[in-house]
Order: structure tokens, then sequence, then C-alpha cells
């Protein structure tokens, strides 16, 4: 039977679906597990993702990876939908919120309101050495010792007594001072922790819609982004002797909030020309990100926004053939063909997929691509039309076609996700060269 007739529902029983408490959803049916339950901010590990937070007194969550994914934020109707992978429709998920809610009526969560912003209290404890922070960073993350030695000197990081680093924020990136307080910090850990748990923390009641973040030179007329601290100093590694006159900012993951906030703050602060790059991971959330920015703001008023993702180009040596292939086989185009692979590779999960493009079938994106341009052959908008891609989307595929072109691209074994991979990638080259 259709699920729209099966279930009716007025807006006062979806008004009261969407006010059912997340949290005490997320504790009855034992999704997933908290690993951060203190406050108003729930962190919550669910296959495999560690960037769930759900905000108990606006009664709201958001997946940051995936936020911009059909119902990953919002209140309990979505979460509904989201956790079943979109599989069951808006009714259904009302459905089952309201059950809850008439089962669990005498144990939902009642969230006290506070207009006072809660205490930052920096309460680390200085190990009376640093040589676990410098090792993990030298050694296993590759980045230069003098930064390490600078980071250090000018207490941007610090190694705690449980041998974690601290990555110190403070408002203008400037190093932390009595007048230019530290507003907030990440530990991460650096050992080795289960894959169903994070390897960093944000310390509780640290400034919102901010992050770790160093101003080199005098001046800033570039802001780089990136998804983490570590991303941060390894691409400050590979481009120590050019960077200048620049921030350099984490975003503490893929968060709109914290960039636009950070970027609002600064470009006030100094109305000015701003290039601002996108340096975040060759990854679907990454992807994204660009396409949402670029395409939502692309340039504003004195702000330029650019990407400046990993391996952006590249694209994986035997896959390159085989969508050679493809192309031969469906007569179509190989340099669109290549283009729209660079598109959809970051939104296929499925690693086979990935492995091997072409092996007796191929990816139903592109077996839909293609015989949908089969048919447009004359107007390939139509194709993209047909398959609902934004106007950014269809700017980026042609920008790739226009790459593949002009030889532009590199034909790599391995595409690099992160700058620290990149960086590490660069080590590793270094020290088998002669």
């Amino acid at each position: 039977m259709d699920e729209k007739k099966r279930y009716r529902f007025t807006k006062n029983q979806i008004k009261q679906a969407s006010e059912i408490s997340i949290y005490d959803y997320v504790k009855a049916h034992d999704f997933g597990k908290i690993i951060n339950d203190s406050g108003n901010y729930v962190k919550l590990s669910y296959m495999n993702h560690d960037s769930i937070v759900i905000d108990k007194k606006k009664n709201y969550f958001i997946h940051n990876a995936n936020s911009y994914d059909k119902n990953a934020k919002g209140n309990l109707i979505n979460f509904i939908q989201y956790i079943n992978k979109n599989e069951i429709g808006f009714q259904e998920a009302v459905h089952q919120a309201l059950l809850f809610g008439k089962t669990n009526s005498k144990n939902q969560t009642v969230v006290i309101e506070d207009e006072q912003k809660d205490f930052f209290e920096y309460d680390y404890k200085q190990a009376k050495h640093n040589w676990t922070l410098e090792r993990y960073l030298t050694r296993e993350r590759k980045i230069n010792p003098d930064i390490v030695k600078y980071l250090l000197k000018e207490n941007y990081i610090m190694q705690d007594v449980r041998n974690n680093i601290i990555f110190n924020w403070t408002q203008d990136g400037k190093p932390p001072t009595k007048d230019n307080p530290i507003i907030g910090a990440t530990q991460q850990l650096t050992e080795k922790v289960d894959s169903d748990n994070p390897n960093k923390y944000i310390k509780m009641n640290s400034e919102k819609y901010h992050g770790f973040n160093i101003s080199i030179g005098e001046k800033t007329n570039k802001i780089y982004a990136f998804e983490a601290s570590i991303d941060l100093l390894s691409y400050w590694t590979i481009h120590k002797n050019e960077l200048n006159n620049c921030r350099l900012i984490s975003l503490e993951g893929v968060k709109d909030g914290t960039l636009f906030k950070m970027l609002a703050d600064d470009y006030t602060k100094e109305p000015r020309n701003l290039t601002v790059y996108l340096s975040v991971d060759n990854d679907k959330a990454g992807h994204l990100f660009l396409d949402n920015h670029i395409q939502s703001v692309g340039k504003s008023h004195s702000i330029e926004y650019k990407q400046n993702i990993p391996d952006y180009n590249a694209i994986n040596s035997d896959q390159y053939q085989e969508i050679i292939n493809v192309a031969e086989q469906f007569k179509l185009p190989k340099e669109l063909m290549l283009a729209f692979w660079q598109y959809d590779r970051p939104f296929i999960n499925d690693k086979e997929k990935l492995t091997k493009v072409y092996q007796g079938d191929i990816p139903q994106d592109i077996k839909i691509f293609s015989e949908l341009y089969k048919e447009n052959r004359e107007n390939k908008n139509e194709v993209f039309k047909s398959l609902e891609l934004s106007s950014r989307q269809i700017d980026r595929i042609n920008e790739w076609q226009n790459t593949f072109k002009a030889h532009n691209h590199t034909l790599k074994d391995n595409i690099l996700k992160d700058w620290n991979d990149v960086l590490k990638s660069e080590v590793s080259i270094k020290k088998k060269s002669p």
C-alpha cells in the first residue's frame, strides 16, 4: 500500500513529531556510540562516522561530513530518514517519531534554556617535555621540525600530561598572549584509536564557528581553509618558503558556519581584496563543500574563492585507460567521459567500482550519462539537466573537459586525499631519490 495512503498527519502532529528529542531517540534505539555527552552538545559515532553532532538545547542534529546530503541535518523527522539512508519517506518518519514519543513520553529530556554563553575553561595540564608531540608531528606526520619548534615557542601548541597535542585557538591567528587569549582548543590524540572512535576532540565551550588558525606575515591577503590542523601544518611544510601575508585556518571539519564566520570577522576588521583557497579533502564531503561555496558566493565583493584540493586534476592511470575504453564502446568524446568520471568519482561509495571502472559493467551514473548523451549529442546541457546537476557541477565538468583537452591532467597510481597524504608522498619520493 502506498505510504501516503497509510499515514496522513495534521500540521500539529508533524510539529509535535519534529519537537521530540533526537537525543532520547538515539539513546533508546542504541544507534552507534555516543562518544561525547556533556553539556548541550552530543557527539555520535555511527557507521564509522564521528562527525554527527546533536544540539540538545535546540533539538537539532547535523552530520558535518555530509551536511549537504538529503536530511543530513534538522529535527527528528530528518534524523529518522537519514539513518535509514532516505529509504523511508516523510510520512513514515513522522509515524515512527510519534510512535516513539507516545511510548517514551515520561522519559523525554528537558533542556533548560540558558541565554548566557558557557564559560570556556582551559584546564589542560602541560607535560614536562614535548617528546611525544615532536615525534608524532615530525616523524609520523612529517611536519617540518622548524615549524614545530616555532609553534611550541609561541604557544600555538603544547603536549598535555596524557601525551596528546593541544592546538590553541586565538581570534586572529596571532600567538596567544594575555591580550590575545586562547578562545578554544583541539585535542589531537597521538596514539592509534579504534576506527569507531575519533582521534581528535574540540574542547567544550570553545568559541563557536572558529578553529585553529595561524597568521603568517604582517598583512593578510590570502586565506587557506583546511579541514584539520594537521592538513594546515602539512601545507605550510610543503610551501614553507612561499607562504607570506596569509592566514591558515582549520575549519575543524567541513563546516560552513566556521568558514563564513572567520571570513566575516577578518574582512569586517579590515575590508580589502581577499583570495580564499578552499583546501579541503579530495573526497565526497570536500567536493560538495567546494561546489556549494564556489557556486553560492563565487567572487563576492572583494573576496574571491578558489579550489585548492590535492590531486584535483589527477586521475588513476588504470581508470584513465578504462574510461577511454568506455568512450570508444559508446562512441562518445573521451574528454567528456573523463570529465564526468572526475566529477562522479568522489560520490561512488563502492570501492570495487572505484578500483575497476570497467569490468563487464560500469558505474550506473556513467552508464546513464552515456545513454543520455547518445540521445542528445548536440546539446550536452540537456544531459546535465536530465541528471539534475547544479550550475556549479556543470561548470566543474566543463572545466575538467578543458583540462583533459589541454592535457593538463596528471596520471597517478594513487589519488591522494588530503594535504598530509601529499606531504608524506613527497617525503617518501625524496628518500627514494639518489
